[in-house]
């Protein structure tokens, strides 16, 4: 429901006269009683409402809103609890035991990308058709995937391979592949050849923090090389709803993509859900040793083609 909000700043007590407040209090209450609706009065700044204007508005039923800013933040934040009440109810979701101790600062391991992957997928998440290589085999390996390829380095030491120029995109041919393992070689022995997907409509990162105080929280925003700049993002704290999930992807900036921006085709929003919820179940299965998992890019393809793990990293805590 609607909320009129008359903005009108009042005088100092000292000045005494208020009257010509008082007669817009009174007119401001008329109008609402008559139509039944909603009504609030804010001033411009906080301190130009004094107390005893507040507390008769509040005798009235008037919300007395300090400060334009202030006002519009709650109002927001009014409009979202009223939208979370209108949302069917949900099955009521486990309840989670308490994650040991704070802030852990004992030994990490790192898993690498082959090693991230496969224990996603394991929980449902769709990857890439790939395998390890050496850079011996490259060439044999990428023959068999078919064209167009990504090349990888891939090591446990290695969490940012664009940074170092670990990846090579889009290889056509067996000469490109070659060209790309020379390059990379020096990073890793060990390479990861998948199939390039060239599809996709929009990227997203979706990422599981252990938090101290909260346990695990599910973040969701724009992906890609450009996701700490762009800072756009949503948090959830887990386990939650796939409802809540998909709320929460269209209230990114990037929402626009998701559903079809100037004629280009919308993405698959339900195989983003059910990729986030596979990524949240292997949070949930190893909420004792997880400490972070990133999977940035997620790329959406089209409506009804799915949603493919770019990349993943899982950090576990050693001796959780």
């Amino acid at each position: 429901q609607a909320v009129n909000v008359l903005i009108m700043d009042y005088p100092l007590p000292a000045c005494g006269e208020d009257q010509h407040w008082l007669t817009t209090e009174q007119a401001l209450l008329a109008a609402r009683n008559a139509i039944g609706a909603r009504a609030a009065i804010v001033s411009s700044l906080p301190e130009n409402f004094p107390l005893v204007a507040r507390e008769r508005l509040l005798t009235q039923g008037i919300p007395p809103m300090q400060g334009l800013h202030e006002c519009l933040i709650a109002l927001r934040a009014a409009a979202r609890i009223g939208q979370a009440q209108q949302r069917p109810r949900q099955p009521a979701l486990p309840v989670l035991p308490v994650l040991a101790g704070g802030a852990f600062d004992g030994p990490r391991r790192m898993l690498d990308e082959w090693q991230s992957k496969q224990a996603l997928a394991g929980f449902g998440l769709c990857v890439p058709d790939g395998q390890l290589c050496s850079t011996y085999n490259a060439v044999t390996v990428a023959e068999s995937l078919g064209y167009p390829v990504v090349l990888k380095a891939v090591s446990s030491q290695l969490a940012h391979k664009t940074e170092v120029g670990g990846v090579a995109l889009n290889l056509h041919s067996a000469a490109e592949v070659q060209a790309a393992v020379v390059r990379l070689a020096p990073l890793s022995d060990t390479l990861l050849l998948e199939r390039m997907v060239d599809d996709a409509v929009a990227e997203l990162l979706v990422g599981i923090l252990r938090d101290a105080q909260f346990g695990l929280v599910l973040v969701l925003g724009s992906g890609g090389v450009q996701a700490e700049l762009l800072a756009d993002v949503r948090q959830l704290l887990l386990p939650c709803h796939s409802d809540e999930i998909r709320q929460a992807l269209l209230s990114l900036r990037l929402a626009p993509l998701l559903t079809g921006y100037r004629g280009r085709p919308a993405a698959d929003l339900d195989a983003a859900v059910a990729a986030v919820q596979a990524i949240s179940g292997y949070a949930l299965a190893h909420q004792d040793a997880l400490l972070e998992l990133d999977v940035n890019p997620l790329l959406l393809r089209p409506a009804g083609l799915g949603a493919v793990a770019a990349d993943a990293l899982v950090r576990l805590g050693a001796d959780l």
